[in-house]
């Protein structure tokens, strides 16, 4: 099962639909905030009934860096 996951100043939000996942992340990005775009590959294990999850970055934008 892939899915998206959009990660911003207000913490996670996940989508089925890249269209609705992208409308999300520029409403983010048009306010400011630090967000992230991910795609995530869910898979479950027939063996040990176990889900192993991969995940990979699309897009993002960062306007506020962190003060090391």
């Amino acid at each position: 099962m892939k899915i998206y996951r959009v990660e911003c100043n207000f913490g996670s939000k996940y989508f089925k639909c890249k269209d609705e996942t992208f409308s999300y992340f520029q409403k983010c990005k048009n306010k400011c905030c630090n967000v992230s775009v991910w795609l995530m590959t869910l898979s479950k294990s027939k063996l040990n009934n176990k889900v192993k999850a991969t995940q990979k970055m699309i897009d993002f934008s960062f306007t506020h860096f962190p003060e090391l």
